[in-house]
């Protein structure tokens, strides 16, 4: 039964590292404008409640479900037009969760910055010392309005991925959002996250808040889960082998050095100072879209912002050279995003031979 004291959760997307893979993140995207609240699941893309916990969506558009002045306090969204509200904490076990699909499934051993932000509402006599984030294989769902029993799922071999973010001072602030950010090593199974309370009442880190009602209701917005670039190694770089900058990225119609790439070239330079005699080849490369003149104008530029830049750190001018192939010479189709991603790309080559006999294969590149 759905609780008198019902909390709003935000969740958006926050662009970190790279392409956020959560679903519709700032719950901008919804199937109807909310016509009543507990109607997650019916109104929004990409979202649901696994349990019967009974989670509230909120969106401007609404007169019921409405921002910023709604049954639980008022709170103007962070991102958009909409977001979300659950009981963390209320009365007998009761909990609600978010749980939302992810674009792709997460790559094994790789790295993830997961964030969100919250905002206590001010009819809650409770703030949580804790939040969860689950990572799971499949869609969960239970015949259950009470707390999430992990030790069940995992006996029933459900794949999940468990990660809690602590404040021992509570998250109690209800004017402002917080941002709440973990980290995760993939599995390579996570196609779902879920965020909310896993521990039962006796077992709730709890501090007194300003509001009269029994219970932690939490607003949230912006839920962004990007992978983290791993660093990328000099160590073995092979004579007459073109390597990918993995991480030297450039914005749209930009060849200004970001300074995470300026970081990966300092670090190229202090390689290429241990191979004396060796010459540089700098390659840059873009997708398709735009004309191809441009393109590969563009992509000379940003070849000669590397170039310069590592000349600039020590590097002889006259043992390198640079060059934009633009669109010429993609390493994926140009058809999908993802392609169209790993074609826009900046490469190094060195070689003992003068530029002048030395030849760039299309076929001796490394990822």
């Amino acid at each position: 039964m759905k609780l008198k004291y019902l909390f709003v959760l935000f969740i958006t997307p926050l662009i970190l590292l790279g392409q956020n893979l959560v679903i519709n993140p700032s719950f901008e995207e919804f199937i109807k404008c909310p016509e009543k609240i507990s109607n997650l699941s019916e109104d929004t893309i990409g979202w649901s409640a696994p349990t019967l916990g009974t989670t509230d969506y909120f969106n401007s558009c609404s007169d019921t479900a409405s921002i910023p002045q709604n049954f639980v306090g008022n709170q103007a969204v962070k991102f958009g037009n909409g977001y979300v509200g659950f009981y963390l904490k209320a009365p007998n076990n009761y909990r609600e969760y978010i749980q939302g699909e992810l674009k792709s499934t997460l790559e094994r051993g790789k790295k993830y910055a997961v964030s969100f932000y919250i905002s206590l509402a001010e009819s809650s006599k409770y703030g949580l010392n804790e939040i969860n984030v689950l990572f799971s294989e499949n869609q969960l769902k239970t015949n259950d309005e009470k707390f999430l029993k992990l030790k069940q799922l995992r006996e029933e071999k459900k794949v999940m991925n468990l990660s809690s973010i602590k404040n021992y001072k509570y998250f109690l602030n209800t004017d402002d959002w917080v941002k709440l950010e973990t980290e995760i090593v993939a599995k390579g199974t996570e196609n779902y996250i879920l965020i909310g309370n896993f521990h039962t009442d006796e077992h709730t880190g709890i501090r007194k808040s300003k509001g009269s009602k029994e219970v932690a209701y939490y607003y949230l917005d912006m839920v962004s889960v990007t992978q983290i670039p791993s660093e990328q190694s000099f160590e073995h770089i092979q004579m007459d082998k073109t390597y990918v900058l993995k991480d030297v990225k450039f914005a749209t119609d930009s060849f200004e050095l970001t300074k995470a790439s300026k970081q990966i070239l300092n670090r190229l330079y202090l390689r290429l100072n241990e191979e004396k005699d060796s010459f540089l080849t700098i390659q840059a490369h873009t997708d398709n879209v735009g004309a191809i003149d441009y393109n590969v104008t563009l992509s000379n530029n940003r070849a000669k912002a590397i170039s310069e830049y590592l000349i600039a750190k020590g590097f002889p001018s006259n043992r390198i050279q640079w060059i934009g192939y633009g669109e010429l010479k993609p390493k994926q189709t140009n058809e999908s995003a993802a392609g169209r991603q790993e074609n826009r790309r900046a490469e190094f080559r060195l070689s003992k031979q003068s530029f002048s006999s030395t030849v760039i294969a299309d076929d001796d590149s490394e990822n």
